[in-house]
């Protein structure tokens, strides 16, 4: 399920093509989804059959997915489904470095190993958890593992997995973080920090394995520069062979809200454009909506004019959340941004 499971819904999931937090192991919504129905502009009954495979042309299943309301309006999906775990068994990490737990999480997928959860934290993140325990001392580096399923499949994925973490440097924490993380999985904390007059936004971009640790540099120091006295920090909480999701908090103390949204202007500009610069995607799950349209074409490139191309064909009159995704907006529509 995904943290924002009490504010979200399954038909907002699959529009905006989300992501809960076993997605290491189950895949986000565009895997989960095996068929769907959908109310095309024109009126007309889009159905997909759920089936297991075909080879009919390009999927209009992952068409739809994704795609916000601009070509329909999704009525109904079927979902991939798995039995309940037997057994869950969470595992807490300390690292010498994040390259060495970037490095473990990159080998434990490379390697066909599939935990539920996989969580690394940077050390703004790690020390926010970790407070007491001095085994982080040394290895400031907090991971958060959890394996699943059935024996004696949990047992050998998640000995073959701690065997990667120690040639790595890992060593087993106490597993107080994992309780604190799975009592508070479902707690959204940009309220309390809003509620008390700071400026509190998340990010979460991806990258590939091989630019993730620069990418991660860039912004930081980005960040820094643009506020000296920002909070600035990350975790890596879905996991792939070719890389992973990189979510940040970034958050102003109080001030002047005319102060603030320039500079939080200024910070999303710097943390999508290093994203682009590094080879990596805008969003890995919290859709576009209109707040990231700057950034489509750039990363899209002529793949956008596919998708106005589809957009004019279904929908002549542009009538179906118009100008989401980075299409062509309404006549009547105002950038606020210059506007």
């Amino acid at each position: 399920m995904p943290q924002s499971i009490e504010i979200s819904t399954v038909g907002g999931w699959a529009a905006c093509r989300g992501g809960g937090q076993a997605s290491s192991r189950y895949g986000k919504i565009e895997d989960l989804v095996v068929g769907l129905k959908a109310v095309l502009p024109d009126g007309r009954m889009l159905e997909i059959a759920p089936l297991p495979r075909r080879s009919v042309g390009p999927s209009l299943r992952d068409l739809m997915v994704g795609s916000e309301g601009t070509l329909g309006i999704i009525t109904e999906l079927t979902l991939r489904i798995w039995k309940k775990p037997e057994i869950e068994r969470g595992v807490v990490l300390a690292f010498p470095s994040l390259d060495a737990a970037w490095a473990s999480a990159r080998r434990i997928m490379q390697a066909e190993l599939r935990p539920t959860i996989a969580r690394i934290y940077d050390a703004v993140e790690s020390a926010e958890r970790t407070e007491g325990l001095d085994v982080f001392r040394a290895a400031p580096i907090l991971a958060i593992l959890v394996f699943s399923g059935s024996e004696p499949m949990v047992s050998a994925e998640q000995d073959m997995a701690l065997a990667i973490c120690a040639e790595e440097g890992g060593k087993i924490a106490p597993d107080g973080p994992f309780h604190h993380w799975k009592a508070n999985r479902y707690v959204a904390y940009s309220q309390k920090w809003q509620a008390a007059g700071y400026f509190n936004d998340t990010i979460e971009v991806t990258g590939n394995w091989s630019a993730i640790p620069a990418m991660y540099a860039a912004m930081g120091a980005a960040a820094r520069e643009i506020f000296p006295g920002i909070h600035f920090g990350a975790h890596w909480s879905h996991i792939y062979p070719e890389g992973a999701c990189q979510y940040m908090t970034l958050r102003l103390p109080p001030m002047e809200q005319a102060e603030a949204l320039p500079l939080h202007a200024r910070l999303w500009e710097a943390v999508e454009g290093l994203t682009l610069d590094h080879g990596g995607s805008i969003a890995h799950h919290h859709g576009v909506g209109v707040f990231r349209n700057p950034w489509l074409a750039r990363e899209l490139g002529a793949g956008l004019d596919v998708l106005q191309a589809i957009k004019d064909t279904l929908d002549p009159g542009n009538l179906m959340n118009p100008g989401k995704l980075g299409l062509r907006p309404a006549a009547s529509a105002v950038d606020v941004r210059h506007d």
